[in-house]
């Protein structure tokens, strides 16, 4: 996440600053990029989470143009499967999906055992099958593209680890503290990172 921020706020033409990303895993050996199972689906209980999926989706079939890396992406679709317990909410689900214009189906256990006839439907009562937009993809490829981009665009990464922050100041476990300031916009004023525009921060 903080390399795929780091990215966007940099080539975002209204940021007037820099950026920099503070990383106590450099090598990302416990970083959930690397340890998760880097999928991407549509079926939420928000319309929020949808649409920001959404947003996702679409981005990681863009990252050959945009980021110069293949991701593998491949959307066979996601597939939940509720006991009777669970029906109500896969269907109020399935509801709040298909208003935000999601392409999902529900599959009663006979539909479910014609689709997907290797899955066991004991105690199945309803399945929800995403038909398109779902799917998993190469997600340290797509960290270790944010990363290398985000260099190139001026993004320093130090290694190290945040062990506090206070509204103006974050302090590393090395012992350094990185001071925020606010800047006058166009200032010439330019250190480390910040998450606004006319926000900079400075190294003690």
């Amino acid at each position: 996440m903080g390399s795929s921020i780091a990215w966007h706020l940099s080539g975002d033409p209204d940021f007037d600053g820099a950026v920099t990303v503070i990383e106590r895993d450099p090598a990302y050996t416990r970083a959930s990029s690397a340890l998760s199972a880097s999928s991407i689906r549509q079926q939420f209980s928000t319309p929020l989470n949808i649409h920001l999926s959404r947003y996702g989706i679409g981005f990681l079939r863009q990252a050959k143009e945009v980021l110069d890396v293949d991701l593998g992406l491949r959307e066979p679709g996601y597939l939940f499967l509720a006991s009777p317990a669970g029906e109500a909410v896969l269907r109020a689900n399935n509801a709040i999906q298909r208003g935000e214009g999601c392409a999902v189906e529900l599959l009663d256990p006979a539909a479910l055992a014609g689709r997907f006839p290797t899955i066991s439907g004991q105690g199945v009562a309803l399945a929800s099958h995403g038909i398109a937009n779902e799917g998993w993809f190469d997600g340290p490829a797509l960290m270790q593209a944010f990363r290398r981009k985000a260099r190139q665009r001026g993004v320093e990464y130090i290694d190290d680890e945040v062990v506090g922050l206070a509204p103006r100041r974050a302090t590393l476990r090395s012992g350094r503290t990185i001071e925020a300031r606010t800047i006058a916009p166009n200032s010439s004023t330019r250190s480390a990172a910040a998450c606004s525009p006319w926000v900079s921060v400075s190294a003690v």
